[in-house]
């Protein structure tokens, strides 16, 4: 099952310790794609409180200098990067100070860690909000396509059965609605995938197993 129990499409983990830009990001994130949820912090005690809860995000969008402790001085961080780059979160970087020393070895030690790291600069502010719009589509699409297709997969490849044996089950109507959910957020080559299984409308809405067909390959 890969539908999230929350509700959620996707979750956001948001690191912004300015109270304005945090809930402003907040609003526009959750505004501009609707069933993403996007979870607070402003400190770094806080945000690593909410990444022991065991509710893992998708994406992380973090600022590089906060501070450690609620109304501290804000400080470049990595004790919260090093515990996502643990679970796996990918992570889109904000900072207003990228020609300090310290951002600076942050930025390139970050890079050394995980070469899909992103920086933004926060002193661009009129393009901030469309980069982080376009950084925020690009993982959704990754993860909406590595779930559908990897749910696939499971159900159709590897259990090497008919694919017309799972007409009604349980786990195919899970998988149906999951398709419907994320098929905006599909790439083109997972919507392929789900083109070979399924008979789908235009918007996704409409699936009809395609029971015709015996054999898939990989």
């Amino acid at each position: 099952m890969i539908t999230d129990p929350s509700g959620s499409l996707f979750r956001v983990f948001l690191l912004e310790d300015d109270p304005n830009l945090n809930k402003d990001l907040k609003w526009l994130i959750e505004r501009k794609f609707p069933g993403v949820s996007v979870t607070e912090a402003k400190c770094v005690q806080d945000a690593l409180t909410l990444l022991s809860s065991g509710d893992r995000p998708d994406v992380a969008l973090q600022d590089i200098r906060v501070p450690l402790l609620m109304g501290g001085h804000p400080e470049t961080q990595t004790a919260v990067a090093d515990r996502l780059n643990e679970l796996h979160v990918p992570s889109i970087f904000m900072t207003g100070y990228r020609s300090s020393e310290d951002v600076e070895e942050f930025i390139r030690r970050q890079r050394l860690v995980d070469s899909k790291a992103t920086i933004i600069s926060k002193r661009q502010m009129d393009s901030l909000v469309d980069r982080i719009f376009s950084e925020l589509n690009d993982w959704f699409g990754k993860i909406a396509s590595e779930r559908v297709t990897s749910q696939l997969e499971r159900l159709f490849l590897s259990s090497h059965t008919a694919v017309r044996s799972h007409t009604g089950t349980a786990e195919l109507l899970t998988l149906q609605e999951d398709i419907r959910r994320y098929w905006n957020h599909l790439t083109d080559e997972a919507r392929n995938r789900v083109s070979q299984f399924f008979c789908v409308d235009e918007d996704g809405s409409q699936l009809t197993l395609s029971l015709d067909t015996t054999d898939h390959g990989v």
